[in-house]
């Protein structure tokens, strides 16, 4: 019987997700980036996740509550990467021209 031996990884301290209460308020404020809504706007998280987190607030964008939750073309029912290319987003464009048009200044 042959032993295997599992090649041990170098352990990864996590980096906490930037909360910014601010910049989720601001984003609200703006249309659906998929219908240009501006009715029951939230601030949709697009980001990568570790386990039982939500991703940076940094990497949020504005979607009506249809496109963020309730349709079955939705960000949570399609996952970021095939919203995008079913909606045929440019989340990362999105999320910069969202952080420069930010009036305060951005959480580090």
């Amino acid at each position: 019987m042959t032993a295997f031996r599992i090649a041990s990884r170098p352990w990864k301290r996590s980096v906490a997700p930037v909360r910014d209460r601010k910049y989720l308020a601001f984003v609200r404020t703006q249309p659906c980036a998929v219908c240009g809504s501006w009715r029951w706007v939230e601030s949709a998280h697009t980001g990568g996740r570790g386990l039982t987190q939500k991703a940076d607030d940094r990497k949020a964008i504005p979607l009506c509550r249809f496109h963020h939750q309730r349709s079955t073309q939705s960000l949570h029912a399609l996952g970021p990467t095939k919203f995008a290319r079913v909606w045929k987003l440019d989340v990362r464009g999105l999320i910069l021209e969202l952080q420069g048009m930010y009036p305060g200044e951005l959480v580090l």
